[in-house]
């Protein structure tokens, strides 16, 4: 493999053993030769350097770090690495990897270089390769390719602790790669024999896999539920979602049993939330259109306007039919009330949980990234909203006080009836129906706005209010001072024909591309959509279900020794 992430400076000093630096760093322009080595993987150049070196300055170079001293080698340095600002890329094992050099990085373990050595921001050699495979999706192939010789190159005791390295988010590789969307990596790091790939047999034409899953599915002090590699691929990337190595990933049979598994298991609770939410929203409007409320409030049907000329508001005799005595309109609010407040209590408490405890941790990391920020809040904060205004709306019907009719209570009606349907969107993904369509929206919306070079398209609300003043031409161009008013009149006309058709024309052909490459991977995003909504949902419920959720797992995976497995048969044939 070979990659442009650092291009050396040329050398300025000869023989590199005679070179006399201060603990373990290796200034880029002297140490060129030894870059490039690693680069070229120049065994041959390493064996012959490293005879001539002394103990010291041989642990320098197989475990030191690349520095820059002048302001050009830093910006030739770090070019490519600057990129992202996850990516430390210094020491030369790392290097090595990187750039696909087999043989010097098996001379580097030969002489002494440690795998387990950590970067300045404390990830390991593992979670930097995921970095870059995030940053350079084009390289994540020879990365998991290297991930195999690497690991072979390793004890199995180093194996297991450099797995178990964390890095500063309390990520081990596994669960980096993940949040990373690196596919191909998450794949070859489950299918480490003796770590994640706990045991294979063959048994006839058929070989049998289990791979070990306990640290995700128990419940403890050791748990790392919170971390759960499937669920950081629920919440994956716009850009990760549609990688053809992902859709491989969900569909690989050992992945595609763990999602089974957890779809089985939060699918009865989904479909209960949803009918429940249906409903509560059901209630909530009955009584916002009862007719006995409506009358109090001073309303008059359409048809016996003549009779009530001075009636505070008029409505259609067909806008309700819907008629309850007093008695039953007040235990509707009343009980409408109770479940509002329940709702609320709930969701406090559940963020009390999370900022005590700090699970679950795949939440909590995947929100720092917006896109899947501005998904969830949509939904959590819709979903407060409207349980906080039912609450306002419905407390005063309980205790017999009409709403008043002005601009403040026509508001919050409409508010109430927003925020229900921005509320069962969450729901309404999930059927199979009109669910795609849904979020086929939802990531078609995110072509809508810039990243905010311009202040008024900087964001979803301003882009469209934007759009919307130039298609209706409300430009005011009385606060413009200009000598010839009737010129910028007729250029702003001009300006809006022309503008408003070409506007309308990219815009089609921005959505156009979108909604064909979404089509493309349907089945792929729906897949992701479900496992993002099982893990919201069993995020929500596992602190109070925790028996629910270890008979669930006992019963559909294969439980031995206090450990958990996902049993995977496969043809031998077939296997690769």
């Amino acid at each position: 493999m070979r990659v442009g992430y650092i291009k050396p400076a040329a050398a300025t000093m000869q023989g590199l053993a005679k070179i006399d630096v201060p603990d373990l760093t290796m200034p880029i322009d002297r140490y060129s030769e030894w870059l490039t080595a690693i680069i070229d993987d120049d065994v041959v150049y390493m064996t012959n350097t490293v005879s001539n070196l002394s103990k010291s300055d041989k642990h320098r170079h197989f475990n030191g770090h690349f520095t820059t001293e002048d302001r050009e080698t830093e910006r030739i340095f770090h070019i490519h690495f600057k990129k992202h600002s996850r990516i430390h890329c210094q020491k030369p094992l790392i290097l090595a990897f990187i750039y696909g050099s087999k043989k010097v990085m098996a001379a580097m373990l030969e002489h002494g270089a440690d795998p387990l050595a950590k970067e300045s921001n404390l990830d390991t050699i593992l979670h930097n390769v995921a970095s870059v495979a995030n940053s350079y999706p084009e390289t994540e192939p020879e990365l998991a390719e290297m991930y195999g010789y690497f690991m072979d190159l390793l004890s199995k005791k180093q194996q297991k602790e450099l797995l178990y390295s964390e890095n500063e988010l309390g990520l081990r590789p596994l669960e980096d790669a993940a949040h990373k969307g690196c596919s191909l990596l998450v794949k070859s790091i489950f299918q480490t024999p003796g770590l994640y790939l706990a045991k294979e047999k063959a048994y006839g034409m058929w070989i049998y896999q289990w791979y070990d899953i306990t640290d995700y599915e128990c419940f403890g002090e050791t748990s790392r539920r919170g971390k759960s590699p499937l669920a950081f691929i629920g919440f994956i990337s716009n850009k990760s979602a549609h990688c053809d190595n992902t859709k491989k990933l969900l569909y690989w049979n050992p992945f595609y049993h763990w999602y089974r598994i957890k779809l089985l298991a939060n699918t009865p609770w989904l479909v209960l939330w949803g009918l429940c939410r249906f409903a509560f929203s059901l209630l909530v409007m009955v009584i916002m259109v009862e007719k006995s409320n409506l009358m109090k409030q001073g309303g008059i049907p359409e048809d016996e306007a003549e009779l009530y000329p001075n009636a505070t508001f008029y409505y259609c005799s067909g806008y309700t039919i819907i008629y309850l005595s007093p008695g039953r309109l007040k235990a509707a609010a009343i009980f409408t009330c109770v479940c509002a407040t329940l709702g609320l209590a709930y969701d406090v408490g559940e963020l009390a949980y999370v900022l005590t405890s700090g699970r679950p941790a795949f939440l909590r990391i995947q929100l720092r990234r917006g896109d899947t920020a501005i998904s969830f809040w949509f939904h959590r904060v819709s979903q407060t909203l409207f349980l906080s205004a039912v609450l306002l709306f419905a407390a005063k019907i309980a205790i017999n006080r009409p709403i008043s009719v002005d601009v403040v209570s026509d508001i919050g009606r409409l508010f109430i009836i927003i925020t229900a349907f921005a509320s069962l969107l969450f729901f309404l993904e999930q059927l199979p129906q009109i669910g795609f369509y849904i979020i086929a929206i939802k990531r078609m919306l995110k072509d809508s706005s810039t990243s905010g070079c311009v202040v008024d398209f900087s964001d979803y609300l301003r882009s469209f209010y934007s759009m919307f003043l130039i298609m209706l031409n409300m430009l005011n161009l009385e606060t413009i001072q200009v000598k010839n008013a009737f010129v910028l009149y007729m250029t702003h006309m001009v300006f809006i024909f022309v503008v408003s058709i070409l506007l309308v024309n990219f815009l089609i052909a921005v959505m156009t591309d979108s909604a064909i490459r979404i089509s493309m991977q349907k089945k792929t995003l729906l897949r992701l959509e479900k496992l993002h909504t099982v893990f919201i949902v069993e995020s929500r419920l596992c602190w109070i279900l925790k028996s629910y959720y270890r008979f669930m797992i006992r019963r559909m995976a294969i439980e031995q020794d206090d450990r958990i497995y996902l049993l995977n048969i496969e043809q031998i044939a077939k296997k690769k």
